[in-house]
């Protein structure tokens, strides 16, 4: 779900919440793949900020989730910052730019 806040005109917070179940298969090359079987929940937050008349928008995230899996080598807390730019280029064509940075800290590397 969403939940989007908005702040006067040129403003909206996005507040988000992600549940995930996640399934592996094993193969034969991959013979434990199904450790990594579990859930994910993620949460985050995000601000737009809208500019020529909204057809432009810069926005603004950091995201938390967690990986909760059957082995423990999977098992992580991670967090995501994303930067994005959108703004018109001719008429009805609009750029829309998106960097995001991701780190996951594994509880349990298996090294």
């Amino acid at each position: 779900p969403f939940i989007n806040i908005s702040e006067r005109d040129r403003y909206i917070t996005q507040i988000s919440y992600r549940y995930q179940l996640k399934g592996f298969l094993d193969t034969e090359q991959f013979t434990t793949n199904s450790e990594r079987d579990g859930t994910n929940n993620s949460a985050g937050l995000t601000q737009f900020i809208f500019f020529q008349g909204k057809n432009g928008n810069l926005r603004i995230g950091y995201f938390f989730d967690s990986d909760s899996t059957d082995g423990p080598d999977w098992d992580y807390n991670g967090h995501r910052i994303l930067f994005g730019l959108g703004f018109p280029v001719i008429k009805e064509i609009k750029l829309d730019l998106l960097a995001e940075y991701n780190i996951k800290a594994y509880k349990n590397p298996n090294i």
